[in-house]
């Protein structure tokens, strides 16, 4: 079985033609898009022992009634060279981005059992399509209520590119960005450890979007990000009781790891290759940023 990674390019680099080179056991080839620019790239290798990579599709009285995909960790050094590449393609070429953190992953068969087993396969980790529609009522309302909500737009548009980055797998960068919507709005000017989290905690605006978040952990569907939240832990054991206090902590000690690069404690050093391990603190940050919004653009409106 032949694995066949492809990654998506953001680039102007101009690229005249297909250039593909076989190096060890892979065979790489960069393709040009339909303006000449260096669109995507691709990577094959030779997979004797693929069973246990393919989805497993669960079958009762000849209907499909599950299928189970496997994890995605079995192709870490092409991972890498993608990585490698991106990095001095950006500083030789000024590629923008190598998109090794969503590949499309396809399997060509070399045999007909081959064929059976990866009919019609292949996967990628785009998020679904928005389909929200504007109105002119949303239009209308929106403008009539400027100036009472005018002090949002730039705490929101943190939200805002905090969610972009989010779509494009930035985990690391949306979480950065959520982070400096709360610190904004909530923060009262301080970003000392100890006066930041207590404005945090005599925020109820900031409270009611945390537990609205825990509420939300008891959907199944966030059952990775509720996991996520119940195995952080700290050495101090108070902060672990009160959820709230542990989340405004986590938000906070995440923020200064993740804002630094230099740091003698490994498990405090931020590395740009591993964002997708930060997905649920970003998520949840996300949720809390959307749930706080609810509150901040009723705030005027309420009669005091």
């Amino acid at each position: 079985m032949i694995l066949l990674i492809e990654c998506k390019v953001d680039s102007d680099t101009l690229i005249d033609s297909v250039i593909e080179w076989r190096v060890n056991s892979y065979v790489f080839k960069l393709y040009p898009d339909a303006k000449n620019r260096f669109g995507s790239i691709t990577v094959e290798s030779r997979l004797p022992d693929y069973h246990q990579h393919i989805p497993k599709v669960i079958l009762e009285n000849n209907k499909i009634i599950s299928i189970e995909f496997p994890e995605e960790d079995f192709y870490p050094d092409q991972l890498s060279m993608f990585q490698y590449l991106e990095s001095f393609s950006a500083l030789d070429l000024g590629v923008k981005k190598i998109h090794w953190d969503n590949p499309s992953i396809n399997w060509i068969a070399e045999n007909d059992e081959e064929r059976i087993a990866i009919k019609g396969y292949s996967k990628t980790m785009d998020y679904p399509d928005n389909n929200r529609k504007i109105t002119l009522g949303w239009f209308q309302d929106t403008i009539i209520h400027r100036r009472m909500l005018g002090h949002l737009t730039e705490p929101l548009s943190f939200y805002r590119i905090g969610i972009n980055h989010y779509h494009q797998h930035s985990y690391i960068q949306a979480f950065l960005h959520f982070y400096l919507m709360l610190e904004g709005v909530f923060g009262n000017g301080n970003t000392n450890k100890k006066i930041a989290i207590g404005s945090f905690m005599k925020a109820p605006y900031l409270a009611y979007g945390i537990n609205n978040v825990l509420k939300a952990f008891e959907n199944p569907i966030h059952k990775k990000h509720s996991e996520w939240f119940n195995k952080y832990n700290f050495i101090n054991s108070e902060i672990n009781i009160d959820p709230v206090r542990k989340m405004i902590n986590i938000f906070y000690d995440e923020r200064g790891k993740l804002a630094h690069y230099f740091n003698n404690n490994i498990d405090r050093k931020r590395n740009n290759f591993e964002d997708r391990k930060y997905q649920s603190l970003a998520a949840v940050a996300m949720m809390v940023c959307h749930f706080c919004s609810i509150k901040l653009r009723l705030d005027p409106f309420v009669k005091r």
